[in-house]
């Protein structure tokens, strides 16, 4: 009888968290309204979109593996800072399958690369993407291995980033995308901020301003209510950019996810 009623307050409150949802719906937003917008942002930040963009496909034309069909803006802004910023050490939180750290490698062909990622035997490692099957996690740390092992520039740790000052390390980009969550994303956030120098740029993958559920691992509200936090504090500065530029990722308020630029002040 209790798990009858467990599954019933489940779906109501699935449904209440789907029509909320829904109710956020922007009337006013079109693709080419957010491009727009997207493209003074990074004019804001002294940045050349357009020139960024043009960067990515060509890199992409030569490198097909790296293709990004989820059309998300990271590669573009990294290829912006590209062309505006040297960065000779760089800071990856959350390796994943490597294709991000083959792109700043490219990006930034004389940069010391560290890319960090939990042990595979780590518990949260194996219940997070599709991971938690042996044969398919062996399966994907083979392919990243194999992605990563022949590029001298880049050096890949199993670490937690709870860890990274055992990097023993400073850093002129930063790039977290690790865990979205409490407690995580707002440690990697802090510890970035120790060992970011201080003319050097953090950015922050999945920042939501709103959603109707927070998790632990991809969909928060975290990283931007720590954003706000510091912000107001005088500790840093931040701006946002929109993750896609697509209407169809945009048009639930709730649902909109955006990239956090951050520099120490």
């Amino acid at each position: 009888m209790k798990f009858l009623i467990y599954k019933i307050l489940k779906k109501i409150n699935l449904f209440y968290f789907k029509f909320k949802t829904y109710l956020s719906y922007d009337f006013k937003i079109s693709k080419k309204n957010i491009k727009l917008e997207q493209e003074l942002i990074f004019q804001n930040e002294g940045l050349d979109r357009k020139k960024g963009e043009d960067k990515i496909l060509s890199i992409i034309r030569d490198n097909p593996d790296l293709n990004n069909n989820l059309k998300s803006e990271h590669q573009i802004l990294f290829s912006s800072i590209s062309e505006k910023k040297k960065c000779p050490k760089i800071l990856e939180i959350g390796t994943y399958d490597g294709k991000n750290a083959l792109l700043l490698n490219i990006l930034f062909p004389e940069s010391e690369i560290f890319t960090i990622d939990l042990d595979e035997n780590d518990s949260n490692f194996s219940n997070t993407y599709q991971r938690s099957k042996v044969n398919e996690k062996i399966k994907f740390c083979k392919e990243r291995d194999d992605r990563l092992k022949n590029n001298k520039n880049i050096i890949f740790k199993k670490l937690n980033s709870i860890n990274i000052k055992n990097l023993n390390q400073t850093f002129d980009l930063i790039w977290i995308d690790g865990a979205h969550g409490y407690p995580m994303v707002t440690i990697d956030i802090i510890n970035s901020l120790n060992i970011i120098k201080e003319d050097g740029i953090i950015l922050c993958d999945d920042v939501y301003k709103n959603t109707t559920i927070n998790d632990k691992f991809y969909k928060s509200t975290a990283a931007f209510e720590t954003l706000e936090t510091l912000r107001n504090n005088n500790m840093i500065y931040s701006n946002l950019f929109y993750k896609r530029v697509e209407k169809s990722f945009n048009k639930y308020a709730l649902e909109r996810k955006f990239i956090a630029l951050v520099k120490k002040l």
